[in-house]
């Protein structure tokens, strides 16, 4: 339309000159001059033939320039009948129109070409918006998937599908081989590269881009002495590192091809896929990490159990004989019964708290009932001073305490007080066990004996959390207590009595009033005064 138009235009001109025998003047400025503006208008729509431009774009500044024909060839006409109503005939009418027309056809050109130019822009920024947003939506998708090849199949698709980016694929570090293999490329690349390489060390521009971390944006990857194939169909070229995990290339025929937007578009996803990719291998360490801790935890039950019931019943058959044996020995050989007795005391008593550890360590959260700490320690006081002569004890002066703890929490009790009691070397053992507020909602119970105290190095290790092959305590009783308070979400301190032996302190947080002990109690959480 444009060519023929211009060309229609020059061609008029041309004739009308011919037919006409004017002065030089009139010819350069009638003839001449707009058929050189038709001739622009002719060349313009050359231009944009060999451009390749659109019909919807050629069409559209065919329109201005016929518009603007019309609008400048009618503006003339209309001059020259004014005048011919004043009584003024213009000479060459003819000259004038076809002028006109000819700056109609090249302002029509102009604006039509401008206002193209601005209804392409406008079209891909929407379009740019659009894919922005599908990006975002092909995101969300994404971090949900968990496997590594699916993630980069799902990034292909959406360079191809949403970014119009055809030619692309994935390519994966396979920590095996030291390689970037292949996981998913486009149809169209594989049309253009049938046999799609694997990358290694030193190799491809792809490798360097792996290695550096840096994004690498190529307008003719043939002038590049890395490239991988000397013989590649690819020309344009972007190279997107994915972190440790491999790079995504898109490729393109032409040379130039890919603009800022592109590149910033490809970089977003190319960061979404390292998130994913990232994700998804940390979910996979978490779910073998769990794997690995159900086995374990099965196989340590398994463990324990075994070792508890063995450990109980030798125990039991070792104190069976050692009774015996003590009564029957003679008077040297009593003692080392007395030993053996002893010792499978102790053996019998560490089975049982291996069995209390391993129902703390299996509770998950910390799961509390109301106990009554007065009832409790006026209980173990009264057993201890049956169990261990000539031990004297005090217990506290309230009659109720009531208490959120852990339903071992009486073990805990038993365990200090027996280790109280046990160890102490003084003439007159002595165990006061006493119950004070701690503030903000807690009591505190202390009990305190003149044996010769905890050695700080096993207070240390309690404190610090674990053992050592060098640190380390004299038995489970004390890390017994320990677990069951932090269960009862109380803490455990140590302090040393003057002028001799320790204070073990615990604290826990007193029952609410809402709490009952048992269903249908309502008591409120105190703790009694004296009576």
């Amino acid at each position: 339309m444009i060519l023929a138009l211009g060309g229609g235009l020059c061609l008029a001109h041309l004739v009308h000159a011919t037919h006409s025998a004017e002065s030089s003047r009139t010819i350069l400025f009638g003839v001449v001059f707009p058929a050189l503006i038709s001739l622009g208008v002719f060349a313009g729509g050359v231009w944009l033939w060999r451009r390749s431009v659109g019909a919807a774009t050629a069409n559209r500044i065919a329109a201005w320039c016929i518009v603007c024909v019309g609008a400048l060839s009618s503006s003339a006409v209309l001059t020259i009948r004014s005048q011919q109503a004043h009584g003024v005939r213009m000479v060459d009418q003819e000259f004038v129109v076809l002028g006109a027309a000819s700056v109609g056809a090249l302002i029509g050109f102009v604006i039509g070409l401008y206002d193209a130019q601005r209804h392409r822009q406008r079209a891909e920024i929407a379009t740019r918006e659009r894919a922005l947003h599908d990006l975002h939506t092909a995101t969300r998708d994404l971090v949900r998937l968990r496997d590594r090849e699916e993630i980069a199949t799902r990034a292909v698709e959406t360079a191809r599908d949403i970014l119009d980016l055809r030619v692309s694929g994935a390519w994966l570090y396979d920590d095996d081989e030291d390689a970037l293999k292949p996981v998913a490329v486009t149809d169209e690349e594989t049309d253009l590269i049938s046999d799609v390489p694997t990358y290694t060390a030193g190799t491809s521009l792809s490798w360097r881009a792996f290695e550096t971390g840096e994004v690498m944006v190529f307008d003719d990857v043939s002038d590049q002495p890395e490239r991988h194939r000397s013989d590649t169909p690819i020309r344009s070229e972007i190279i997107l590192p994915l972190g440790d995990h491999g790079v995504i290339n898109i490729g393109s025929t032409d040379v130039g091809t890919f603009d800022e937007a592109d590149v910033s578009l490809a970089k977003i996803l190319a960061a979404n896929t390292r998130t994913a990719l990232e994700r998804a291998d940390r979910e996979q360490q978490l779910a073998a990490a769990r794997d690995q801790a159900t086995r374990l935890n099965r196989q340590l039950t398994v463990l324990n159990r075994v070792f508890r019931h063995d450990l109980r019943n030798a125990a039991n058959v070792i104190q069976g004989h050692a009774e015996l044996l003590a009564e029957s020995a003679i008077e040297d050989g009593a003692d080392s019964a007395a030993t053996i007795r002893d010792q499978a005391a102790d053996l019998a008593e560490m089975s049982r708290q291996i069995r209390d550890i391993e129902c703390v360590l299996q509770s998950e959260l910390n799961e509390t009932t109301v106990v009554d700490l007065a009832d409790i320690i006026e209980a173990e006081l009264e057993r201890v001073e049956r169990d261990y002569s000539g031990v004297r004890t005090d217990g506290p002066a309230c009659e109720s305490c009531r208490v959120a703890a852990h339903s071992l929490v009486e073990s805990a009790l038993r365990n200090v007080i027996d280790n109280a009691a046990k160890h102490n070397d003084a003439e007159s053992p002595e165990i006061d066990v006493e119950i004070a507020d701690a503030g903000d909602d807690a009591v505190e119970v202390r009990i305190a004996d003149n044996g010769p105290g905890i050695p700080d190095a096993e207070v240390a290790v309690l404190e610090r959390g674990y053992e050592t092959p060098l640190d380390h305590t004299s038995g489970l009783g004390l890390w017994l207590v320990s677990w069951i308070v932090a269960k009862s979400n109380g803490e455990v301190s140590f302090r040393e009595r003057d002028p001799r032996g320790s204070v073990v302190c615990l604290t826990f947080e007193t029952a609410s009033p809402e709490t009952p002990d048992d269903p249908g109690t309502d008591a409120e959480p105190t703790v009694d005064s004296p009576t």
